[in-house]
Formats: C-alpha cells, sequence, structure tokens
C-alpha cells in the first residue's frame, strides 16, 4: 500500500488553540457534591455556548502528589484557531461562564 493511502504524506492540521483555567485549592468535603454538580453542570453548559468551542475537558484530580500545587480542577476549552479562541473570550458567552461560576466559587477556597 503507498504511504499516501495509510495517511502518511497527507497534511494535517494538528495544531489548536486551548485556554485553562486551574482551581488550586480546595473545597470542603460537605461542599463537594454541589461544587461538582455546579462545574459540570450549569459552569460546562455555559462555556459549551462559546462560539466555535470544538472541545471542552472538565479534569478532576484523583490525588496530588506532595510539594505540587493543589490543582483541584482545570477546565479547558479548546478551537481550531487563535482568532476563534478570541472571538470566545470577547463573546457575550462569557459573561454566562462568569454569572454560573460566581455561584459556585463561594465554596471554594483557594
Amino acid at each position: 500500500m503507498p504511504d499516501t493511502a495509510r495517511g502518511k504524506n497527507r497534511k494535517r492540521n494538528l495544531e489548536m488553540y486551548c485556554r485553562s483555567a486551574f482551581f488550586i485549592g480546595s473545597v470542603a468535603p460537605e461542599n463537594m457534591e454541589t461544587f461538582r454538580s455546579q462545574m459540570e453542570g450549569s459552569v460546562a453548559d455555559a462555556m459549551k455556548q462559546f462560539p466555535a468551542i470544538k472541545g471542552l475537558q472538565v479534569k478532576w484530580a484523583r490525588e496530588f502528589e506532595e510539594g505540587a500545587p493543589a490543582i483541584l480542577l482545570t477546565l479547558e476549552h479548546c478551537y481550531d484557531s487563535k482568532a476563534d479562541l478570541e472571538r470566545a473570550l470577547a463573546s457575550d458567552a462569557r459573561a454566562r461562564v462568569w454569572d454560573a461560576l460566581s455561584v459556585v466559587m463561594p465554596y471554594f477556597q483557594g
């Protein structure tokens, strides 16, 4: 089979522009279920409204390495181009994300 049939000579755009928010800190155990539910629910739903978004990942820490920052949560959203990322950050959707975050951030200590 020629290399082109296997995709070796096919040019692919593997570039992606991502923005990440790192939540370094903690949530009291009695508030964790509410915090997680809100982050995976209303906050994620608001972020999915960013124009041209290609992906959203909500990444929770399972454990923390001694001496490393306690990154409880990472929210990462990705776009095909820098222009798409900039358009998303300038959109009305960003205000809705901040509104959703304002409800849940009182639970977060960091």
